[in-house]
């Protein structure tokens, strides 16, 4: 295995909830966060998590806008929306993930 590819193994921490999970690991970073709303599921992607409240998150753009998906049952492509800010209670996340750095092949 080379050394771009090294895996860090951690200790699993029961009492380690998730909002002191995000703060630790993705605050300040650009993430990826799916959550639901109402039937449909949603994908904000390329936000900064810039705010952990106590019942929400807040992704803010710095300079590009943040895109939001909205995926519909029954319908093949997802509504796509560009947001500056968005708040999205904790409660409907489903996910959250550090964006990759893109890879180019040379």
């Amino acid at each position: 295995m080379s050394e771009n590819n090294k895996v860090e193994a951690r200790m699993f921490n029961p009492f380690e909830n998730f909002t002191g999970r995000l703060d630790k690991e993705f605050q300040c970073k650009v993430v990826n966060v799916e959550y639901s709303c109402g039937n449909c599921c949603k994908k904000a992607e390329g936000g900064i998590l810039s705010l952990i409240g106590k019942d929400f998150i807040e992704l803010t753009a710095d300079d590009d806008s943040i895109d939001v998906l909205t995926f519909v049952a029954g319908i093949d492509k997802p509504f796509k929306q560009r947001v500056r800010e968005i708040l999205i209670p904790l409660d409907n996340i489903c996910s959250v993930q550090r964006a990759a750095k893109k890879k180019y092949d040379v």
